[in-house]
């Protein structure tokens, strides 16, 4: 008998059930290039890592113009402890 999974529900770029929280990549990866798109003053360098390159084209290519919502980004800086690189 197959064992029955949880409901789960999406917060954001995660998906959430009553026994695990799990936040999926390719959302945090296009929350990051819509990010540095929406900004004019910024440029996107790409990947050097072939597996890597096809999901940030992806996330490219689904970028609408629009920023990612602000609490989208900072849960994300939440959640993977990001600091700036510059000071």
């Amino acid at each position: 008998m197959p064992r029955k999974l949880p409901a789960a529900s999406k917060i954001g770029d995660e998906i959430v059930t009553d026994a695990v929280r799990v936040t999926r990549p390719s959302c945090t990866r296009e929350i990051a290039v819509r990010w540095v798109l929406a900004r004019p003053e910024l440029f996107l360098n790409t990947v050097g890592d072939v597996k890597l390159l096809p999901h940030v084209l992806a996330a490219a290519d689904k970028f609408d113009g629009e920023a990612p919502p602000a609490d989208e980004v900072e849960a994300l800086v939440e959640r993977r402890s990001l600091t700036p690189l510059f000071v």
